[in-house]
């Protein structure tokens, strides 16, 4: 008989020893990554204040731990991610992302499971990963000026998180739209760009003011707006030279069209006949400070305009 952590309380330090025989571990990975998939899916249909989601993603994860056949360690598993999901409301990113954040944690499931040695690994490795930190703030664990490379393995909660730094970076580097695209400057790093702006406009889903330079997409959150004065917010067809976080943003395939701050495209394979779309997923996110060099010509247009 194999020994399990079971958590039994709101605290990650309160865990009783149960017993359980050792499953398949190939089998226990399939079963986890269903359920983690299950979870995404249904979270799109989620809607009202940040209690009431994560109320319905708590209800969810207690309905799939009691369905017939369920293993003992896919039902501790669920343990582990129904308690994340009640203390998202205790975080100001899982208010402010409360949807968006259910389906960071249902990624990070398969993340935090490839690979794992045991059943017994898995376990461990969910409780280090989804034992989710206040903020993004705690340099530990969200470096910066990051290679892509070693900042895809920091997993899907800490990159999501650093999407809403509430801090500078330490320096900033004078960059082009297409040097930063074609990845040749690190993740997390200081960035100045310049340039025209297009298909600015205000995204009601998560309160972000977006908008493009050229090729680069970039964001302001609103917890920076909240935290910090400014920065002004851009219109099309202003020449502006912006301040931020470099970013990669890989979450894209996670997100539904309601949630895209991205313009849509005529596409004939999709059963709209539109899908949304973006030059790349490189970002300026957040964007710290942005200086308006030239005003544009007319102001009375607030629609999107295409690149």
């Amino acid at each position: 008989m194999k020994k399990f952590l079971l958590l039994t309380s709101a605290a990650w330090g309160a865990w009783v020893l149960v017993g359980h025989s050792q499953g398949n571990v190939e089998q226990t990975r399939s079963e986890l990554i269903v359920i983690a998939r299950d979870i995404r899916n249904a979270s799109f249909g989620f809607r009202g204040t940040p209690e009431e989601i994560t109320a319905k993603a708590v209800a969810m994860a207690d309905q799939l731990k009691t369905e017939p056949g369920r293993s003992v360690t896919a039902r501790l598993a669920l343990e582990l991610i129904r308690l994340t999901f009640e203390d998202l409301p205790r975080r100001s990113y899982g208010r402010s992302h409360a949807r968006q954040v259910i389906r960071i944690i249902a990624r990070q499931v398969i993340f935090s499971i490839e690979g794992a040695s045991s059943d017994d690994d898995m376990i461990n490795k969910l409780r280090r990963d989804l034992a989710l930190p206040q903020d993004a703030e705690m340099e530990a664990l969200f470096p910066v000026d990051v290679p892509l490379e070693e900042f895809q393995k920091l997993g899907p909660v800490r990159i999501f998180l650093m999407k809403h730094r509430q801090r500078r970076p330490p320096d900033y580097t004078e960059v082009t739209g297409e040097d930063l695209a074609a990845g040749r400057y690190n993740v997390q790093k200081g960035v100045i760009l310049r340039g025209r702006v297009t298909n600015s406009h205000f995204f009601a889903g998560d309160g972000d003011h977006v908008f493009n330079i050229g090729i680069i997409h970039n964001e302001i959150t609103p917890i920076w707006r909240a935290t910090h004065r400014g920065p002004r917010i851009p219109r099309n067809g202003d020449l502006v030279e912006i301040r931020g976080w470099s970013y990669y943003d890989s979450f894209h395939d996670e997100e539904g069209p309601d949630e895209q701050a991205i313009w849509e495209v005529p596409d004939e394979n999709s059963p709209t006949g539109k899908r949304w779309t973006r030059p790349n997923v490189w970002e300026v996110h957040p964007v710290t400070d942005v200086r308006v060099i030239e005003r544009a010509r007319s102001r009375r247009s607030k629609k999107a305009v295409q690149p």
